[in-house]
């Protein structure tokens, strides 16, 4: 969907940055090689690379791919006039796809539709990026185990120096990382989430900011 500045999405690999966010708990999320196969007849064409890797060493794992937006089983996966639909917003408000249209593209652009209307609107993403953006929310809005809130943002964001760059932008959306820690501010919210995989990392980067863990 369009916005305002241009999208600030940090890293092109959306597996390692899991596996550094999550860990340990991430062992065994891959889906068997097989079901991938089956997936791509019933489609008639071959996923495209980005989702197919991610899939393969990240599809199983529900605590990542339905923590906030849901990320379709394979079983669900939807290919309907070049656009193979992959991912659900949390309410069901939209949904997201891929854009087939051009069959040489290997990191094809991602597109969006509100739920009960057929019309695709670039959300200016390739599927890699946007996969690398997925990660980032799911952690941020409930993956990890950790979350906070803080609701004075004139004292926060002064704080947010060098030792919490921008790791994504996109959408009115900006999530800073230190660490496996992670801040996400909404452009018109008054208040910021803070969150964290460890309460251990939770209490020694984001209580000493003001967060205080619900």
């Amino acid at each position: 969907m369009s916005q305002d500045k241009p999208s600030v999405i940090i890293g092109d690999d959306p597996i390692a940055i899991a596996h550094e966010l999550l860990a340990e708990e991430l062992v065994g999320a891959g889906l068997p090689e097989p079901w991938l196969q089956e997936v791509e007849e019933r489609l008639g064409i071959a996923l495209p690379a980005p989702l197919r890797r991610y899939y393969q060493a990240l599809g199983g794992s529900d605590q990542l791919n339905r923590a906030h937006e849901q990320l379709y089983a394979l079983a669900d996966l939807e290919l309907e006039e070049d656009v193979l639909t992959f991912v659900d917003e949390n309410q069901g408000v939209v949904y997201w796809g891929l854009d087939l249209s051009d069959e040489s593209a290997e990191d094809p652009p991602v597109v969006v539709a509100a739920d009960g209307e057929d019309i695709w609107y670039p959300e200016e993403l390739s599927c890699c990026q946007f996969l690398v953006f997925f990660v980032y929310l799911q952690c941020t809005m409930g993956a990890f185990s950790q979350q906070g809130n803080h609701d004075d943002l004139v004292t926060l964001l002064p704080r947010l120096g060098d030792d919490w760059p921008v790791v994504v932008c996109h959408n009115g959306l900006t999530i800073h990382r230190q660490d496996r820690a992670l801040i996400a501010l909404l452009d018109g919210d008054d208040f910021c989430s803070g969150a964290a995989p460890t309460e251990a990392l939770f209490e020694s980067l984001l209580a000493p900011l003001g967060f205080d863990v619900f």
